[in-house]
């Protein structure tokens, strides 16, 4: 085995059996609607842009315009990105990925940016939703229908100051027609 290798097998096992496991049966529950989005043949103002001139998401974009997210763990919870999956055949590369986070982030999770208290149990509604461009679409296709995943990863602080990941998933689709 090469020192490299060595190296990378030591780091992934400190890794590995340092970190807490993700918290897979989540206390935080999240809707995301429409089920499909329709993807648009223009560009999409983010949710951080506002309205721009001509939207600062590439075409084709998409939009989840319904984001709920409720929390029911007892310590504080605070959101670190939201990543959007799909796979197939009819995507160049295979694969389409979206991440929301930083400003773009802060502006969906409005006004729960900061983070949700332990035991606020109110559910949130994004005034924005999730919005994503840029969707890969093989040239010669002219429709089709993409379901995947939203993946909500976070970290759930307790009063000691000790973070335990919080991940949890929704599904998702999007309807394209070439325009």
């Amino acid at each position: 085995m090469k020192n490299s290798q060595k190296i990378l097998v030591a780091l992934s096992s400190v890794f590995l059996f340092s970190c807490k496991p993700a918290n897979q049966t989540s206390a935080l529950a999240v809707t995301i609607a429409p089920a499909p989005a329709q993807a648009l043949p223009a560009p999409l103002d983010s949710c951080k842009g506002g309205s721009t001139t001509g939207g600062d998401l590439a075409a084709p974009a998409f939009a989840f315009t319904t984001f709920r997210f409720q929390w029911g763990g007892a310590n504080e919870l605070k959101i670190a990105y939201i990543q959007i999956n799909f796979q197939s055949g009819l995507l160049t590369g295979g694969k389409y990925q979206c991440i929301i986070a930083g400003d773009e982030l802060e502006a969906v999770l409005y006004p729960k940016a900061d983070g949700i208290s332990g035991g606020d149990t109110a559910t949130y509604k994004s005034s924005c939703g999730i919005r994503c461009g840029g969707l890969n679409v093989v040239s010669t296709v002219s429709a089709a229908y993409f379901s995947g995943t939203a993946k909500i990863v976070g970290t759930e602080i307790d009063g000691d100051g000790n973070a335990s990941p919080v991940v949890t998933e929704a599904d998702v689709a999007v309807q394209y027609t070439k325009p």
